[in-house]
């Protein structure tokens, strides 16, 4: 574990958020040209894109932890660890394991209170949300497609943290029956299956 006046990088949006509302502004010392919010995040050294890190920038500010997430930013992770780097990789598929994520992001960097008090407060707002739309009748729902990327055009379906959002807000993933979590999706079937949102 790491102490404090600690160095974190972080190449995910979703760390970068996490850091942040741990409290950690002063301890962030590079992050993704993906990473632009909260608004601080937009001032921070910028250390590559979000599938292609700069490993010598990275090399150059010293980090004591590395965070990161799944998916296409594997290849710099094995690479980043090779180079014997602390690397955490959080890339939930659900709210039960992004909470996970977010205590073990308290425990390495030494704010677990806040960890707890982020997801506890979390829980509550999610809770709040379902209480108002569980009452919404099935034909009244806002039927909802996501465009994850546009060439090809994919989205998410079942299994995936967006569509468990969607669920919990209230909404129909018009492709929650997809087979895998992240799948194409042609826009014929989008426009065929008429999202209001």
């Amino acid at each position: 574990l790491v102490w404090a006046d600690s160095r974190y990088i972080s190449l995910a949006p979703q760390t970068t958020e996490i850091l942040f509302a741990l409290g950690l502004d002063k301890e962030i010392i590079g992050v993704s040209s993906y990473c632009n919010y909260p608004s601080q995040a937009k001032n921070k050294t910028k250390v590559g894109d979000f599938s292609r890190p700069n490993i010598e920038k990275i090399i150059s500010l010293k980090p004591d932890y590395i965070f990161c997430t799944g998916l296409e930013q594997e290849p710099a992770i094995s690479q980043l660890k090779r180079l014997n780097f602390n690397v955490y990789v959080a890339d939930p598929a659900s709210f039960a394991q992004l909470f996970t994520s977010i205590e073990r992001i308290g425990e390495i960097t030494h704010r677990r209170a806040q960890a707890r008090a982020l997801v506890e407060q979390m829980k509550s707002e999610i809770e709040a949300v379902s209480a108002r739309v569980k009452s919404i009748p099935p034909q009244k729902r806002v039927r909802v497609f996501v465009e994850i990327w546009h060439e090809p055009l994919m989205t998410a379906a079942k299994g995936s943290f967006v569509d468990e959002l969607i669920t919990l807000a209230g909404g129909i993933n018009i492709a929650h029956d997809l087979i895998r979590p992240y799948c194409n999706f042609s826009s014929e079937k989008v426009i065929s299956l008429n999202p209001q949102c």
